[in-house]
This record gives C-alpha cells, sequence and structure tokens, in this order.
C-alpha cells in the first residue's frame, strides 16, 4: 500500500479513538487526502486501458508508452 493513505488511515483512526472530532481535523485531513492522491498521480504513472487497432485485447499503458506504441 501507499506509505501516505496509510498515514492518512492513522492519523483519522488516532482521531476517531480520541472522540475530539473538530471541522478543522476534518478539513486537514480532506486536504491531507487531496494531497496524497496528488502525489501518488505525480509518482506513479497512470496506466490507462487502451484498445489498440482491431485488436480485442485491453491494453494498459501509460501515454509515454501508447505515444512510443502508435509511433512504431
Amino acid at each position: 500500500m501507499r506509505k501516505c493513505l496509510l498515514l492518512l488511515i492513522l492519523v483519522l483512526a488516532i482521531t476517531i479513538m480520541v472522540g475530539d472530532v473538530s471541522i478543522l481535523d476534518l478539513i486537514l485531513l480532506a486536504f491531507l487526502g487531496y494531497a496524497c492522491g496528488v502525489s501518488d498521480s505525480v509518482q506513479n504513472k497512470v496506466r490507462e486501458p487502451y484498445i489498440i487497432g482491431d485488436s480485442n485485447e485491453i491494453v494498459y499503458l501509460t501515454k509515454e508508452e501508447l505515444k512510443k506504441k502508435l509511433e512504431s
């Protein structure tokens, strides 16, 4: 699993166990979740499904891999 997501789950669990949840805590958790998503999408290249040519096969490629495959 991703380290950032595990950290977010840990912070959420501690917040729930303490029992004192304020609006600021919820805003902070939402921001951390958003930051985790952004950092994961920047660090890990997202693979999207493509069907190339007349094939019935679904190929998962990044945008760079797709560009290289279509050029060759």
